[in-house]
């Protein structure tokens, strides 16, 4: 039987998007056999490179939403919460 190819787009705002993609891509890796790709900003790359998996070739294109949103903080604290 051969396997699944998923393409998985994660957000990068905030690094609790990641964590929970990651979890998802891994139960369904338990049920059946699947190839992920991620297609992700950073710092949600960087989390995702270092789990070890394979990332699309122009995610290092994407814009790093996150430092965008710092940007617009003028200084202060930035929360996605509140």
């Amino acid at each position: 039987m051969s396997s699944k190819h998923v393409l998985f787009v994660s957000g990068s705002i905030g690094l609790g998007h990641v964590t929970r993609d990651l979890a998802i891509a891994r139960k369904l890796r338990a049920l059946a056999p699947v190839d992920i790709t991620w297609f992700a900003a950073a710092p949600a790359d960087c989390v995702l490179r270092d789990a070890g998996e394979a990332l699309h070739p122009d995610c290092p294109r994407l814009v790093d939403m996150s430092a965008l949103a710092e940007a617009q903080t003028g200084g202060g604290r930035l929360s996605l919460i509140r």
